[in-house]
């Protein structure tokens, strides 16, 4: 795995979640569509070295149901920790050499419904139970996901669980930069996460 390419947070209402999470990005989705076959639908929002996905049921799926898993009763929820690879086959064998129970490369595709672009990718799923209960797997991009432009700065704390702090490189409002240094996760309490949402910091420098 080279990165966390991507942090996916579920939300009930997609469109009121990507007009808040804009205005606390201070920046419009770099990409809002639909997984015909997973039965949902979402807006990415590109940071400097990786992006948010927010997630909502749109249909009947396998990632339908695990919206609805991560939702409960709530409006939103941190829902899985996507990591980057640039090798599927040789991240498999790795990973099954190590004892990690990885499903065989499925393919996924996404559609824009704004500019009807398709991005095409490899995801390799585990179960959550082999990452202590957090739905997390590991994916190749077959094309790159929106544009970097307008990446925030500043202390932004996002519902409902994520937060990350960076000191902008050129200034507020949103024209600094920012990058994620490190992920720390702990639970918020007890010996378990409340539902599958974890408590999540995040670290960025200059």
């Amino acid at each position: 795995m080279t990165c966390i390419d991507h942090i996916i947070i579920a939300v009930a209402d997609l469109e009121s979640a990507t007009e808040n999470y804009a205005c606390l990005l201070g920046r419009a989705p770099s990409w809002q569509g639909r997984h015909p076959s997973y039965g949902t639908a979402n807006s990415l929002f590109l940071l400097n070295n990786t992006y948010l996905e927010l997630l909502a049921v749109d249909g009947e799926g396998a990632g339908a149901l695990q919206v609805q898993r991560a939702l409960g009763d709530r409006e939103g929820a941190l829902a899985g920790l996507v990591f980057g690879v640039e090798d599927t086959g040789a991240f498999l064998e790795q990973a099954r050499a190590a004892g990690l129970p990885v499903a065989d490369p499925a393919p996924g595709e996404g559609i824009d419904e704004r500019t009807g672009r398709r991005r095409s990718w490899q995801s390799l799923f585990w179960p959550a139970s082999s990452a202590r209960g957090i739905f997390s797997f590991a994916i190749q991009h077959d094309e790159e996901a929106g544009s970097s432009s307008g990446r925030p700065g500043g202390l932004i704390l996002l519902p409902p669980l994520i937060m990350w702090w960076c000191r902008p490189r050129m200034g507020w409002p949103p024209s600094g930069f920012m990058e994620i240094k490190s992920v720390f996760v702990s639970p918020l309490r007890g010996k378990r996460p409340i539902g599958v949402g974890p408590f999540c910091s995040f670290g960025a420098e200059h």
